[in-house]
């Protein structure tokens, strides 16, 4: 499969280039802001103020000569215009270059202009056999939005993903991803890699490469925003990732480094709601509408909204005619302005403005039913009863573990949601609510053998890592006579059996502490688990049986290695006594060596690690102990309690009592001298 599918998170790529114009009659640079259907062009000062009012170009050589051709066409009295194509990161300097040129001009400022001027007379070429074409006229300004071509895709590697083009024109994927954005909704996309098969959803997008391929870049779903590193040089404060966890918004403008030029680039940023990725949107891409649902904005507003703020506007009118207030701000992965009424970090209804005739066909495309379900395509005939409604049969699905599976689809009209009936079996709330609370139903169901119709009786988990439903028969559970010290009887083994949940008391810990606990049998651990105090996202579990307690025990124990650096004997003798020992030869992420102090906890079976300057700060001796250590191992005297003749207590610096003071105190006898024996 090809290396170039991209998951990393990146800046937006700048494709743009930016349309500078000169006025041959008043020999002034200015940029090209718009053209009206009057034919009529609008241009605005090429400064830094105005870089977001910049009419941007997609920088690929045809797709900005299907466009020019047409803007050209629409100007009136053309003629005494000059054009200048520039990139949009260097446009304010290169207009002032031009413009240098055009008041004083030089060989050298002549080389600089002829490079970026986009010659007229070709373009009025085009002009004229556009004209005696009718089908080309009218196709261009559609070509223009692209920034793909559909030949250019490198369809191999889409294809081992499960997205052939059919399948993306089929669920109007494809149109969107050519205009270079990302699809608004997931997408399923399964990965064969021979032992092992990755199924995942991802929003997807488009990226081209430095040899011209345009490759997919795959987005994947994070449990969380990464807010605890630093983002192209940021680092989130508190506030910061308040705002992006609840609204969606940094609500702030920020300098990012672009790690490759060192650039710094005022921008904002934003949570891809749907993979819940950081995106990143550079200010002078910024486009802030005059007017919101009626209400048009003044220049404070604006630049409200230019900051990344949140703005409160009142008095606007809804689609149905009724007037409404609400927050409004610009999201960096939307691109756009968005309303924000209440709203949590998991379900946040959102309303766009600017944009609204795409944005509007993609949601609406996301009411549709899918033509595949977890990269399997359903057959034309499938698909018509699916999308109508219908429950149908699907098999041919596999597995995390490469194990074919099937079961039974039905389409939610209402939320656009794929229901899945797990082996014929459809979970009532009660069962969805036991396996979102405990990670197991509870009871047994019998689940249909899709091939041969025979009905098996069984319990259903979900592997908490993965959030996959797995299944075990009841013919294949295994329950252990004991559990911890408690001997089961006939009635709590039949509970077990039964997938039900079984309060025991008396148990005896590794500790041999009595403890009391709930346990239940898990279908994908295949084994009796101890359910603690638990919730979705972190469950405490603990195994019974001959392999749960193996696995328990090894749990404890302290490990031989540490960051794949393995301790020695003598280190690993002190590791697991719950001593701190120093240990080198470890490498980071970039292969750079470091050290530093670990400690194992026995009470949580966890490796505490500490880097020099934290471990010296921590053991960081207090005054007494200094004294103490000077007096114990460096053979120094401590003047204070020299003369006491009692042993010191630990840490003492001063006599404790009179008796102490006394001694301390009493001068020293004179020191007899010896004579001299006179025979």
């Amino acid at each position: 499969m090809s290396k170039e599918i991209t998951n990393k998170q990146e800046m937006p790529e700048q494709l743009s280039d930016i349309l500078l114009v000169l006025d041959k009659e008043k020999m002034k640079i200015q940029a090209v802001k718009s053209i009206d259907e009057n034919g009529k062009m609008e241009t605005v000062e090429p400064t830094k103020k105005n870089q977001n009012q910049f009419m941007r170009v997609d920088k690929s050589g045809d797709f900005f000569s299907n466009f020019f051709s047409n803007f050209f066409s629409q100007l009136k009295n053309p003629t005494n215009l000059s054009f200048f194509k520039v990139s949009a990161d260097e446009a304010v300097n290169k207009a002032k270059e031009i413009q240098k040129q055009v008041d004083n001009p030089t060989l050298k400022g002549e080389k600089v202009m002829k490079e970026h001027e986009v010659k007229v007379e070709a373009k009025q070429n085009s002009k004229q056999e556009n004209q005696n074409n009718m089908e080309t006229a009218q196709t261009t300004p559609e070509t223009s939005e692209y920034r793909y071509k559909p030949e250019q895709i490198d369809w191999d590697t889409m294809n081992n993903l499960g997205l052939s083009k059919e399948y993306l024109e089929k669920r109007n994927l494809l149109e969107p991803l050519l205009k270079g954005y990302k699809t608004n909704e997931l997408i399923p996309v399964s990965v064969n890699f021979g032992t092992a098969i990755l199924r995942t959803d991802v929003r997807l997008s488009l990226q081209a490469t430095e040899d011209g391929r345009v490759v997919p870049a795959l987005n994947g779903i994070r449990k969380e925003p990464n807010l605890n590193f630093e983002f192209f040089g940021h680092k989130f404060t508190n506030e910061d990732k308040k705002n992006l966890l609840e609204t969606g918004n940094m609500s702030r403008v920020v300098d990012l480094k672009n790690s490759k030029t060192g650039e710094l680039m005022p921008s904002i940023i934003s949570v891809d709601r749907l993979t819940n990725e950081l995106v990143a949107l550079r200010t002078d891409f910024i486009k802030i509408p005059d007017e919101i649902k009626g209400v048009k904005l003044d220049d404070t507003q604006k630049q409200t909204l230019l900051e990344g703020k949140p703005l409160k506007l009142e008095g606007m009118i809804s689609t149905k005619g009724t007037e409404f207030s609400a927050t409004v701000q610009f999201n960096a992965d939307k691109r756009y302005a968005e309303f924000l009424f209440d709203r949590s970090n998991s379900n946040q209804q959102t309303q766009n403005n600017g944009q609204n005739n795409q944005q509007n066909n993609q949601q609406n495309q996301t009411q549709e039913a899918p033509k595949t379900f977890r990269g399997k395509e359903l057959t034309d005939e499938q698909n018509k009863d699916f999308k109508n409604g219908q429950t149908i049969y699907i098999d041919g699905l596999t597995d995390k573990k490469g194990q074919p599976y099937q079961g039974y689809i039905t389409f939610n009209k209402e939320n656009g949601k794929t229901n899945f009936e797990f082996f014929g079996h459809k979970f009532t709330d009660e069962d969805k609510k036991n396996l979102l609370e405990t990670g197991n139903m509870g009871r047994v169901v019998d689940l249909k053998n899709s091939k041969t119709g025979e009905l098996m009786p069984s319990i259903i988990s979900i592997d908490r890592l993965t959030n996959d439903v797995i299944a075990l028969r009841t013919d294949f559970i295994k329950v252990p006579d004991e559990i911890k010290g408690v001997k089961l009887d006939d009635a709590q083994k039949q509970t077990l059996m039964e997938g039900k949940p079984l309060k025991l008391e008396g148990m005896i810990s590794t500790k041999g502490t009595e403890f009391s606990a709930t346990v239940q049998f898990n279908a994908d651990k295949r084994y009796v688990e101890f359910l603690f105090e638990r919730n979705n996202s972190n469950r405490q579990t603990q195994s019974n049986g001959q392999t749960q307690n193996n696995q328990q025990n090894q749990s404890q124990e302290a490990p031989k290695k540490f960051r794949g650096k393995e301790l020695t004997d003598d280190q690993h003798k002190d590791f697991k006594a719950g001593q701190t020992i120093y240990i080198d030869g470890l490498k980071d992420k970039k292969g750079q060596p470091y050290q530093g102090y670990i400690t194992f906890n026995k009470e949580n079976g966890k490796t505490n690690f500490e880097f020099p300057n934290q471990y010296k700060e921590r053991v960081k001796p207090t005054e007494a102990h200094k004294t103490q250590t000077a007096v114990n191992s460096e053979g120094k005297t401590n003047e204070a309690t020299k003369n006491i003749k009692e042993p010191l207590k630990s840490g003492q610096q001063t006599p404790k009592n009179k008796q102490q003071q006394e001694q301390q105190e009493k001068p020293k006898a004179p020191a007899k001298t010896r004579g001299k024996k006179i025979s």
